[in-house]
């Protein structure tokens, strides 16, 4: 399936609350191309909302992989269940209602983490989430240049357990293990006819070289013609 197929994509109005979207353009492309190369089989969300973010990771990750969403409150968890119930990836998810700060995880380490919970528990998330990922894990830390968040990234992430930034967004960083290489990815697949609509430059985070992408704000104001973009590219 490609992005521009996506039921997330398609519906995407269903989601915007009185503060909009949880995820904007560049966002779902760049959480999507990452689930789509890296293929991860078992994916860990903090922070669901109405799960617009949750629905590219079911749509775009491996058929036979495995979710867990933690979340306080899902009372706008209606909106992802009536567009995804036909969906056979439904029965892999387990939807944990409980603070992020209560999680406790004993099975195997996760394949991908996205971290979009409350700032006040960042730094508690990020340093129990950094025991759960592997030498080919993905981490994706939202909101990555807000004073909190970029905070625990400095003093938790950065020079202290070998995972390194290598892709941001607007909102979002992705991180791997260094050993683990994203150089195909980077210039190649991600940046793959999505050039003819969406900015790529190199950026640097605290001494780190980061792929920064970007969509002009015509596509992030109009996100019909954001859909009409990813058609017409076959993406």
């Amino acid at each position: 399936m490609m992005i521009s197929e996506s039921i997330t994509v398609k519906n995407i109005h269903k989601f915007a609350d009185r503060y909009g979207l949880m995820r904007q353009s560049t966002g779902m492309y760049l959480m999507w191309k990452v689930c789509e190369y890296f293929q991860p089989n078992l994916l860990l969300e903090i922070g669901f909302s109405a799960g617009q973010t949750f629905g590219l990771l079911i749509e775009a990750a491996p058929t036979d992989a495995k979710y867990v969403s933690v979340d306080i409150d899902y009372s706008r968890r209606h909106v992802f269940d009536q567009l995804h119930q036909s969906n056979p990836k439904i029965k892999n998810i387990d939807f944990l209602e409980i603070d992020s700060t209560d999680f406790v995880w004993t099975g195997p380490k996760f394949d991908f983490i996205f971290l979009d919970g409350g700032k006040a528990q960042v730094i508690d998330d990020l340093s129990k989430c950094l025991t759960l990922l592997h030498h080919n894990s993905i981490l994706c830390m939202d909101d990555y240049n807000t004073n909190e968040i970029n905070t625990a990234i400095t003093e938790q992430l950065l020079g202290q357990h070998n995972f390194v930034p290598f892709l941001a967004g607007d909102q979002e960083m992705f991180f791997h293990h260094v050993s683990h290489s994203a150089d195909l990815f980077l210039d190649e697949w991600i940046q793959d006819r999505a050039r003819n609509f969406m900015h790529f430059s190199n950026m640097d985070f605290h001494g780190f070289t980061v792929l920064r992408a970007n969509t002009p704000e015509i596509f992030v104001a109009n996100m019909s013609m954001w859909q009409q973009a990813l058609k017409f590219y076959n993406l």
